[in-house]
């Protein structure tokens, strides 16, 4: 922007968004979105029908885009509920779901999947499969791409709401699809517990959650993240900004496995990385405090001692600059945003949702940072 060039010279602090950021997400978080959602319908309904095709890194782009799911959990909950409901839309008549319309009905993780091969079975008997699914996700009037458009610009969402009034759903058939998809942001529900089982594999889940594993997935998808900063540019910003920072939905210990795997954690500041635990913390009431919300953000850099410097956030989705603007919106001013373009399947068109929200500077990655100032001649 031209009026960024006097902010951008101000700066003296960098903090970074860690995925699509600091880590190549595609092929670990994004990746295991998409396992996720095979799973479910490929091997715990067992429907008939090929891998990588219900959920695609387009879809989960353009759901980031929207600006309403930095958090991936949720984001795949989105897309898993979509489907479960498509198929409940065939199967309602045909299934008596006793018992999962009560609101106050829980069950074991052992009887959810109980249930699920049972409406699984019912689907392949109707001759119903993934093929089916991928047909509605193309439908004109219940297409995927019809309900992401209706959720474009919103802050905050509630996956079972926006469900419910897309398909205007029965309250009784909203409750079996949560019954069939249970999860929690803070819990340890089915979709939650396959996600991280994907992403983390057998041993580092057990290590890292204290649980045993039930799925038994061998090498978790966390060991097939590269580093997008070289060691050179690292220490380019060390040398003119000192440690950088880390804001971050990351989980704290996924955070630093990551770090300190690929030797580069020496280059950020441990009083200056806010995670997953710091944003959202244990609290179920907190759990709004995530992207794009600017209070856990504020929280980060009183307790970062940033109060005194111009800091520039690095990030990469819409969420992030979101995130930015509404922090500027509460008084602090001395914040500019640094967009980058290299996680994205359509840049162009992230670059293009930058400008609309006032980024300072749109970069293709974090290796152009040290060139900006160095432009600036600063």
């Amino acid at each position: 922007m031209e009026n960024a060039v006097e902010k951008i010279s101000g700066v003296t602090r960098i903090t970074f968004d860690c995925d699509g950021v600091i880590v190549i997400d595609r092929d670990s978080y994004r990746a295991t979105i998409i396992n996720a959602a095979d799973y479910y319908f490929l091997e715990l309904l067992k429907l008939k029908g090929d891998r990588g095709r219900l959920v695609t890194h387009d879809d989960i782009q353009k759901l980031k885009d929207t600006g309403a799911f930095n958090n991936d959990w949720n984001l795949a909950y989105m897309l898993i509920m979509y489907y479960i409901v498509l198929l409940l839309n065939r199967l309602i008549k045909e299934v008596k779901f006793r018992g999962m319309e009560d609101t106050q009905t829980t069950s074991s993780l052992n009887e959810t999947l109980k249930t699920l091969r049972m409406v699984g079975s019912v689907a392949a008997r109707l001759g119903i499969d993934t093929t089916y699914l991928e047909m509605m996700k193309n439908d004109g009037n219940l297409g995927l791409y019809k309900l992401i458009g209706r959720l474009d610009g919103r802050k905050t969402i509630s996956v079972p709401r926006e469900i419910q009034s897309f398909f205007r759903l029965e309250d009784r058939v909203l409750k079996i699809a949560e019954y069939l998809c249970p999860f929690k942001m803070e819990g340890d529900d089915l979709l939650r517990r396959l996600f991280d089982e994907i992403y983390l594999g057998h041993t580092l889940y057990e290590k890292f959650t204290g649980r045993r594993a039930v799925f038994k997935f061998g090498k978790g998808l966390i060991d097939e993240e590269r580093i997008i900063p070289t060691t050179q540019t690292l220490e380019k910003i060390e040398q003119k900004f000192g440690l950088s920072g880390i804001y971050s939905e990351r989980p704290r210990e996924e955070a630093l496995y990551t770090l300190r795997k690929h030797r580069i954690l020496r280059y950020f500041d441990e009083k200056a990385m806010f995670f997953n635990e710091d944003i959202i913390g244990e609290d179920p009431r907190q759990l709004g405090f995530g992207k794009p919300d600017p209070r856990s953000f504020l929280r980060f850099i009183d307790i970062s001692s940033l109060r005194n410097y111009t800091v520039a956030y690095v990030g990469d989705t819409v969420t992030d600059a979101l995130l930015i603007k509404n922090a500027k919106t509460l008084g602090v001013k001395d914040l500019v945003f640094i967009g980058t373009l290299s996680s994205s399947p359509n840049p162009e068109g992230l670059k293009s949702k930058f400008m609309e929200l006032g980024a300072d500077a749109i970069i293709y990655d974090v290796n152009n940072i040290p060139k900006i100032f160095e432009g600036l001649e600063i």
